[in-house]
């Protein structure tokens, strides 16, 4: 859930008051009405923005939007809609920071909709720079994670690019579980600490350190069908030492990207 300002319980007290004044004035015209059933939001954002991020949104709406409304009479809120309208846009104009609300309308009866306009507020991200620094692994598993690296951050800007600046502020646990999920994906096997630097260039410097299985000894088996092997195990001893860069890998991330480091070996040994 997305993490809300201190100030969105008072004021969704408010708009409870404000209620609770309509209701002591309407008591007796509004028993045995009609009430909300069930709330749902219609948000419309101009402007892509992460699905994900849209998603809890609107299920935060729709979670106040349940408090203030449901098993309300319907006549009551007609009756006060306008007033309604300015409550909940006080609300979520002070807790969606980043966006401005461009409007917002109730359609009410036994299952309410709040239909609301977001637009998003400069500065906006244009761009994600994943710096990486892979802890206890020797350089050639360095070299080979760069396109790895390279990929999580074009889907990184993907996802990112194109927000508020200063929803980072609020929605850090949607960037939390993106990251982590991305990357713990594509590195099996290690575990992930980040930090991010927000701007419009926003920084995400992460650290991945080896967890749980790793390779702690390789061994080299040789075999021929046309040459004896007395005649190179000597040379092949000598490249036994080429393939100890695989120590302290975690044994997951080798297995997730077998062949590719089979074809990484093959490159490096056929020179």
């Amino acid at each position: 859930m997305l993490k809300i300002l201190p100030k969105l319980t008072l004021l969704i007290l408010q708009v409870f008051l404000l209620l609770i004044n309509f209701q002591t004035a309407t008591f007796g015209e509004t028993a045995g009405y009609k009430r909300v059933q069930s709330v749902e939001v219609q948000l419309n954002i101009n402007g892509q923005i992460y699905q994900g991020l849209q998603e809890r949104i609107e299920f935060s709406i729709v979670r106040v939007g349940e408090k203030i409304l449901l098993s309300q009479p319907i006549s009551l809120l007609e009756h006060n809609k306008e007033s309604l309208k300015v409550a909940i846009y006080n609300v979520f104009s002070k807790v969606l920071i980043g966006f401005q609300m461009e409007s917002i309308d109730l359609v009410l009866g036994e299952h309410t909709r709040i239909m609301i306009d977001l637009t998003p507020q400069a500065p906006l991200i244009s761009k994600i720079n994943l710096q990486m620094e892979l802890e206890g692994v020797a350089p050639e598993i360095k070299e080979f994670s760069n396109k790895i690296i390279d990929d999580a951050e074009q889907e990184l800007n993907q996802i990112f690019v194109g927000l508020p600046v200063a929803s980072t502020a609020w929605a850090d646990g949607i960037f939390n579980v993106v990251i982590s999920y991305i990357i713990e994906r594509e590195f099996p096997g290690f575990d992930v600490i980040f930090a991010i630097d927000p701007g419009e260039t926003m920084g995400m410097n992460l650290r991945l350190i080896p967890k749980a299985e790793v390779v702690k000894e390789v061994l080299v088996k040789n075999s021929s069908n046309t040459v004896p092997i007395s005649l190179f195990r000597k040379k092949l001893n000598i490249y036994q030492n080429r393939f100890n860069f695989l120590k302290g890998v975690p044994v997951e991330f080798l297995v997730h990207y077998q062949p590719e480091f089979e074809r990484f070996i093959n490159d490096s040994l056929s020179g």
